[in-house]
């Protein structure tokens, strides 16, 4: 094992590129630096002959699971490490140490952790470090661990170990545990936790037999709540390994097949946007007119099916007109909800005419009752995020407007240390320039901000609970540091308490505020985003504040970012203030802040000026379709299950190498039961109803449960796939074979449940009793089943009644099923036939 361990490492050493593409690179450059020069290279990779490998962080290769194209521009980019590490990799090892912190509140056992010793930044010799301390010295607990597999390197904040010496190989058995960085557990914690499990294997000869990931919350819920929140979620890192081989195979093939690297195709989602090449891809997908160019955007699946039908880029989809059989046809037949499918259509051409169209709209939030301009303070917040400052809102800038619309004062609060004093004076001088500013002390002004962040940010600052007013005692609602909101409507109110529970703010802190002060803040905050994302359709792809600005600016107000300037950035800058003194990071944070201030107004003036506007009349439901809108949106997802149905059973039919009606008795039976979730739900709706929580508790209770359900739900659903197929044990299995369990564990698309696997096992046999039915032609006709379907069906359910098989090669069911199941199917395939969908025809 130890020859094992050390030829690995020998590899990761000699993981460095050879390819010419890379020579000529300064690997001290930032990944927006080189776009212009990834954007010469992306049609001309290096030769068919070079061969590449790279460090890459955890972070980087969960992103190219979800986003195979940026292994491809990690491939031919510039942040390319040898021996040492790059500033992104070091990031890994800075965080690491920060995670270690925050969990040994709950394990002070653990503060005699070890850390590997070796060279600064040298992630391959802290490889090399991690291994001698678990193979010779073997501590209880190893703290900022490095471990690297198949060139994918992490550094994790604590190794467990919990056996000494592992009966089978002699040496100790780790497990990881890690710190989720954000307020709830998300893929990427899981992700993260098996990887490690993982990658400790060829080291100490097993996958870890389980993970821990920390639950610290950010924002604090009451002490008899945190009782039944255990301080860590268990992971079984096993369930995971089929999707972590999958996506290893994958990313390798980029590395070393040229024909792989330059057959991959650009895609945009919440996994690339969080890649430091995002502008560079959305460069390429603009210059291809992409559909995954319009926000939200469809699926795969959704996609590929709109190519079919003519509709693959986004000159094409404009030319659809939302009023026609077309379009119907165009949304059964790629499952995409009809008023969905009209935004993409509208975004479309916004784009192909290069204008703003109006798809709703809106009464303008700024103005009074009397319908004139407010007096308005727009503010924006740099802010981080650390477990030991709370909210860490380091910078505030904001501007005052008249109602005339006349900027007539800015100015900014800076925290010039990082400590939980300075950010708390930040937050306090906001409140008491709302308070006591000659212009608008007084008036009746509103707040702008440009996203839900600020809110949140005040809110964890004060740890303050919004919630149901049932939820607050009567001593809490008696008190000055409560308060109730309405976020609905007079029709249809939204009745919130709100609780602030850092008192000290004020009885030790800042005498000359009052919670009302605060509370009267958040009342007058105006988030502008949902205004412009929701109402106004531009060219852009985003409605992001870079882009708002530059699409609404005037020769008054606007905005130019220079290249490289964002969120992160300024928070590297202002660390480096902190740390060194340089006020050049101060000043760049200064004038960030202000530009993004700027764009608010800018934001803001677009509110305005589009207020009111009707809806663009290519956009708006004829009567003819508006009468049965609701009726079709039905009917379209009825016909879009069977897409899913089809799509589960050849994966489970590729898993057990046999048809689903083929699998014996008590296989059938094991395979319901491990999909089983009437215990799991029930237990939900305990969570729900009781009204003891607040809904942010009721949220994390309910979050810890779904991850310890999901985790042995995908164990038994292993466990059964490997006794009924030996292939997936030995891992002797086709790379097809690892990917359907991949899929079936992972893609929330084909998530089993037992009315799924029901539905599955009778629907050929249903499908070869339905009659056929005239095609979709016009637009408002019927969707009532005929009488002739209602008089199959019956006939139908009349042999299901009678406990006659209905379907072939059983000599009697092994399940009654629910009458509704049927009666479903039999609907979906009644919708599918009505809108010709090619799908729901045998396959």
């Amino acid at each position: 094992m130890k020859e094992i361990a050390k030829i690995f490492s020998c590899f990761v050493l000699s993981s460095v590129l050879s390819s010419p593409v890379f020579a000529s690179l300064d690997l001290e450059r930032s990944a927006e630096s080189c776009e212009k020069e990834l954007l010469e290279r992306a049609d001309s990779l290096s030769s068919p002959d070079a061969k590449s490998r790279v460090l890459m962080p955890l972070s980087t290769f969960f992103l190219s699971t979800k986003d195979p194209f940026l292994a491809l521009l990690w491939r031919i980019a510039d942040t390319v490490v040898k021996e040492g590490a790059s500033p992104g990799l070091q990031r890994l090892i800075n965080s690491a140490s920060l995670a270690v912190e925050a969990i040994l509140e709950d394990m002070p056992e653990a503060r005699g952790a070890v850390r590997p010793s070796y060279p600064t930044g040298n992630l391959a010799k802290g490889y090399e470090a991690t291994q001698r301390l678990i193979l010779s010295e073997r501590p209880e607990y190893i703290r900022d661990a490095v471990l690297i597999r198949n060139g994918v390197v992490t550094v994790v904040p604590l190794l467990k170990r919990v056996v000494k010496n592992s009966g089978k190989t002699n040496f100790p058995v780790y497990i990881p545990i890690i710190v989720r960085g954000h307020q709830d557990i998300e893929s990427w914690d899981i992700f993260a936790a098996s990887f490690a499990s993982w990658a400790l294997e060829p080291i100490q000869g097993q996958v870890s037999p389980e993970a821990l990931i920390y639950n610290k919350p950010m924002q604090k819920v009451r002490k008899q709540v945190q009782k039944q929140i255990a301080p860590f979620s268990r992971v079984n890192p096993r369930v995971h390994i089929p999707h972590l081989e999958r996506a290893t195979q994958e990313i390798v093939e980029i590395f070393d097949s040229y024909d792989v690297a330059k057959s991959l195709e650009p895609e945009r989602s919440t996994y690339s946007s969080r890649s430091p090449y995002i502008s560079f891809i959305k460069e390429l997908l603009d210059k291809r007119k992409s559909l995954w160019m319009v926000p939200m955007p469809p699926n795969s699946f959704e996609r590929g099916r709109l190519a079919e039908l003519g509709y693959g880029d986004t000159d094409l989809l404009a030319k659809l007109e939302i009023n026609s059989v077309e379009f119907f046809q165009a949304a059964a037949e790629t499952g995409i909800d009809p008023d969905r499918l009209r935004r993409y259509v509208a975004r479309s051409r916004a784009k192909a005419e290069k204008r703003k169209i109006v798809v709703q709209d809106y009464a303008n939030p700024l103005l009074d009752a009397r319908g004139r301009k407010k007096w308005r303070l727009h503010v924006d917040f740099e802010d981080i995020t650390e477990p030991q400052i709370r909210g860490g809102i380091y910078l505030i800038g904001w501007a005052i407007e008249s109602p005339n619309g006349k900027i007539v004062e800015r100015g900014h609060f800076f925290a010039d240390k990082k400590d939980q004093s300075h950010i708390d004076d930040v937050m306090a001088d906001l409140f008491r320039l709302a308070n006591s500013n000659r212009r608008i002390a007084g008036k009746d002004f509103v707040v702008t901000v440009y996203s839900h962040h600020e809110q949140i940010k005040i809110m964890q600052s004060l740890d303050m609970v919004e919630d149901k007013p049932e939820t607050f005692s009567a001593a809490q609602r008696k008190s000055k540091y409560y308060t109730e909101v309405n976020l609905g409507t007079e029709e249809d109110p939204d009745l919130r308490g709100r609780l602030i529970q850092n008192t000290d703010f004020f009885e030790a802190q800042y005498k000359d505020l009052e919670p009302k002060d605060v509370f009267v803040f958040l009342d007058r905050m105006v988030d502008l985003l949902p205004f412009l994302r929701n109402n106004i359709f531009t060219h852009e792809y985003t409605n992001s504040l870079k882009k708002i600005v530059t699409m609404f600016s005037t020769d008054e107000f606007h905005v130019n970012y220079p290249p490289g300037h964002n969120g992160l950035e300024v928070g590297v800058w202002v660390g480096d203030y902190w740390e060194t003194g340089n006020p050049k990071g101060r000043e760049n944070a200064i004038f960030y802040v202000h530009e993004d201030v700027t764009g608010n107004i800018i934001a803001a003036r677009a509110i305005d000026d589009f207020a009111g506007r009707p809806v663009d009349a290519d956009f708006l439901w004829d009567e003819k379709v508006s009468g049965s809108l609701e009726q079709y949106k039905n009917a379209i997802g009825m016909s879009r299950s069977l897409v899913y149905l089809r799509l589960k059973e050849k994966l489970l039919e590729k898993i057990f190498e046999k048809n689903l009606v083929d699998l014996d008795e008590a296989t059938h039976q094991e395979l319901l039961d491990c999909v089983d979730m009437s215990d799991y739900l029930a237990s939900r709706k305990l969570i729900r109803d009781d009204n003891t929580l607040t809904d942010l508790e009721k949220a994390r209770i309910l979050q810890q449960k779904k991850v310890e359900f999901e985790d042995v739900r995908a164990s038994k659903l292993i466990a059964l796939f490997e006794k009924a197929n030996p292939k997936l044990k030995d891992r002797d299995h086709s790379k097809d074979l690892n990917a359907a369990v991949s899929e079936i564990l992972h893609v929330p698309s084909v998530y089993l449940r037992e009315t799924h696997i029901e539905k599955m096992i009778v629907l050929d046999q249903v499908y070869s009793r339905t009659p056929e039915v005239s095609p979709f032609t016009e637009i408002g006709q019927s969707l009532d089943l005929p009488e002739e379907w209602e008089k199959a069906y019956k006939d139908f359910a009349d042999t299901v009644d009678a406990g006659e098989a209905p379907w072939k090669g059983w000599k009697e069911p092994l399940l009654f099923l629910k009458r509704q199941t049927y009666r479903d199917v039999w609907r979906s395939i009644y919708y599918a036939k009505f809108f010709q969908l090619a799908h729901a025809g045998k396959q």
